[in-house]
């Protein structure tokens, strides 16, 4: 890592001048990088949703270079091998560049999209307790004070216009207000924070007090992801938002990918090991009958070598004849075949000799 100097003038020129990003590149740095110079020299930085007010030629606010700033100090910015911009920043510049794109939330809820409309026509308002009031929408998911349902909607409006610039689509699915891109589809949802205060009785209770603060909520509710509103509202981070809910598909896509590789070799394993398994169990049974052809065959060698020794003194010729006859029968060998007896009458004589077939 080698170090670069420039003025803090021109610093603060280029990134008003929304080229923040040809200064990572240019400087070989990073946005964090960047952010933390400007904070440690206390440089003021441009809002995310000044660059498209900018663009659209609505009036914005410069404001002066603090005085006990020098402008032709020089400052140091560390350098690496090449400049690190994210995915997600690239995406942020992607979307903020394209001019077809109002990344503007209006003061006033214009244009309305079909869902903010039916959401209005039949939008419910709980009573909470005596002191706090929450709308719930039922064709948009929104969950906030009285106060803030108008800021909600004009939130979700101008954020479903965005995405469907984007080639996405709005759709409702068991009451939720869902997010398609591409192939997948989630829930969004806007939350009003709250935070838990004394409630001032006598009894030391506490009570849920409204912050005014949004949560924007995606992903279903057992994977729920948040982008919580801090010092920036959410109005000035749609680009933001819109660049998290796709780089989310496009991680869940290759996820999905990864799951029908992972499942693909599994089941190639299992088909191995089948096999495997297939083969030892055909081998072993081979061993076996091999097993009782040897033992067949010593047996049936034992009484040859009998019958031709001494069998003339036991037996008379045709006795002898009959029983050579059943041993070329039952010698795997010869497995001749003989008049009188068949298959079942193998396993009886292996009974016979102790050979379990």
């Amino acid at each position: 890592m080698t170090i670069k100097k420039i003025s803090i003038g021109n610093l603060y020129d280029k990134i008003w001048s929304c080229d923040r990003y040809q200064l990572v590149e240019e400087y070989k740095s990073s946005f964090a990088q960047i952010r933390s110079v400007c904070n440690q020299y206390q440089i003021p930085r441009p809002s995310p949703v000044y660059c498209a007010r900018k663009r659209y030629g609505m009036d914005v606010k410069i404001p002066d270079l603090p005085r006990h700033l020098d402008p032709n100090q020089l400052i140091e910015i560390h350098r690496n091998a090449k400049s690190v911009v994210s995915d997600r920043e690239r995406l942020i510049q992607e979307i903020e560049e394209d001019t077809t794109l109002d990344l503007v939330v209006p003061d006033k809820l214009t244009k309305k999209h079909e869902f903010i409309s039916s959401a209005l026509a039949t939008r419910v308002r709980r009573k909470k307790s005596e002191w706090y009031e929450r709308v719930e929408g039922p064709d948009v998911s929104i969950s906030v004070t009285n106060k803030q349902e108008r800021r909600a909607f004009r939130l979700f409006n101008a954020l479903f216009r965005l995405l469907e610039k984007r080639g996405h689509s709005i759709s409702k699915k068991y009451n939720d207000t869902t997010v398609v891109i591409r192939s997948i589809e989630f829930p969004i949802r806007i939350l009003e924070r709250s935070i838990r205060v004394e409630s001032g009785d006598s009894w030391g209770s506490t009570k849920l007090e409204p912050t005014g603060l949004f949560n924007f909520q995606y992903d279903d509710s057992f994977r729920r992801k948040e982008i919580k509103e801090g010092n920036i509202p959410l109005e000035e981070r749609l680009a933001y938002i819109i660049a998290t809910l796709e780089l989310h598909v496009q991680q869940e896509e290759e996820e999905q990918i990864e799951r029908k590789e992972y499942w693909r070799l599994n089941d190639l394993e299992k088909e191995r090991l089948r096999q495997i398994e297939e083969r030892k169990t055909e081998l072993i049974e081979g061993y076996r009958e091999l097993m009782v052809m040897a033992q067949r065959y010593n047996s049936t060698s034992i009484a040859r070598n009998f019958l031709h020794e001494v069998g003339s003194k036991y037996l008379d010729d045709s006795n002898i004849k009959e029983y050579l006859q059943l041993l070329d029968f039952y010698d795997p060998q010869s497995s001749r075949k003989h008049e009188l007896l068949d298959e079942s009458d193998r396993q009886r004589l292996d009974k016979i000799n102790g050979i379990s077939s």
